[in-house]
């Protein structure tokens, strides 16, 4: 054997392998120093893109609880948005299948996608839209915002131990702060006073229960998510993702099959294309309203994809703490569109998210 290349070497009557040497080449230790942060921006970037998205498909449903409040049934624009994003996912999963690219995950994990489901769409999307009706875009976004990053923070730390550090726990602060300056601005600068009355209240309440239902939704996500890469990691197998398509077909299937009982308990089957009129007589759904609940739907789709794949990349509480970007944009198109109060404390509330958002760019 060749002494240079000898693989095996024997010592008084054993036979000896050689030690492995230990890889301490700086240019392996920094090229996976700049994976690692490769993933942390592909997280910020999925959030940041993902929250825009949803912001947009917002503005569109906040118009309809709006302008066409005295037409449209909050079940009705549930029920179509969430038909329509699962239109647009549903087919790329079947291709994909077909195709034998992916395959839908084993049963436990399908249940725990159908539970997030029940806490995103039952809970969530209908109090969100029942909040946005008793409080407005501009104070309810704020609220669900503060209560989603709270809960997600505080559950991802009991039940996946993600770590809290100084820095993600200033980012809360400041993001926290931000939210409540902009969710009670309009009390000044001689804009609406606000009073606690029972639509606040009522208002208040399904915020609280829209921001509780999302932070369960994120987390069931990141648990189902972190649990297929363990099985295929105990197994010895390559581990292979849970389809995003997949997901978010179960998700607005779910919510689409709720909102529709929901709206045909309290309008039959006429309530699907008409809602009633006076006299009794019932009034085809106008046009634009389909039209902006179809925008709606077709920019769920985008942002359901980001928002599932962000998961894989950042931490639950992360996702969680760059949803206020969704706040800074609905105060914008509030102001522009909606006609809600502009004044010096909304852009000191701006300014904070701002802050945060830079801040919570460097989180893990």
């Amino acid at each position: 054997m060749n002494g240079n290349n000898q693989a095996v070497q024997k010592k008084n009557g054993e036979i000896s392998f050689p030690e492995k040497e230990n890889n301490t080449d700086p240019a392996s230790i920094e090229g996976s120093q700049r994976r690692m942060l490769s993933d942390a921006a592909k997280g910020t970037i999925l959030c940041l893109l993902s929250d825009i998205i949803f912001s947009f498909s917002y503005f569109f449903v906040r118009w309809l609880t709006t302008y066409g409040s005295d037409m449209i049934h909050r079940d009705w624009t549930f029920c179509f948005k969430e038909a329509i994003t699962t239109a647009g996912t549903l087919p790329i999963f079947l291709y994909c299948w077909m195709k034998g690219k992916c395959a839908p995950p084993p049963l436990r994990i399908t249940c725990l996608i159908i539970l997030a489901a029940f806490f995103c769409e039952f809970v969530g999307v209908r109090a969100h839209i029942f909040a946005f009706e008793k409080i407005g875009m501009m104070l309810g976004n704020p609220l669900i915002r503060t209560f989603t990053i709270l809960g997600t923070a505080f559950i991802g730390m009991i039940f996946l131990k993600e770590k809290i550090g100084w820095l993600k726990s200033i980012t809360i602060i400041i993001l926290i702060c931000a939210v409540f300056t902009l969710a009670f601005s309009q009390s000044t600068g001689g804009g609406q006073k606000f009073e606690l009355t029972d639509t606040f209240m009522l208002g208040l309440g399904m915020a609280l229960v829209t921001g509780c239902g999302y932070a369960l939704y994120t987390i069931l996500l990141r648990f189902v998510l972190r649990k297929a890469k363990a099985d295929g990691t105990a197994t010895g197998q390559e581990s292979k993702p849970i389809p995003i398509s997949f997901i978010v077909s179960v998700v607005c299937g779910f919510g689409a099959v709720v909102g529709g009982i929901c709206l045909y308990m309290d309008r039959g089957w006429e309530g699907f294309i008409s809602y009633p009129g006076k006299e009794g007589s019932w009034i085809g759904i106008p046009g634009a309203c389909w039209l902006f609940v179809g925008l709606a739907g077709g920019l769920n789709v985008i942002c359901f994809f980001l928002k599932n794949l962000a998961l894989r990349y950042a931490t639950a509480s992360k996702v969680a703490v760059f949803s206020v970007v969704q706040i800074l944009l609905a105060t914008i198109l509030g102001i522009l569109f909606f006609k809600e109060n502009f004044n010096a404390t909304v852009f000191i509330g701006l300014a904070m998210i701002v802050l945060g958002i830079v801040l919570a760019s460097k989180t893990k």
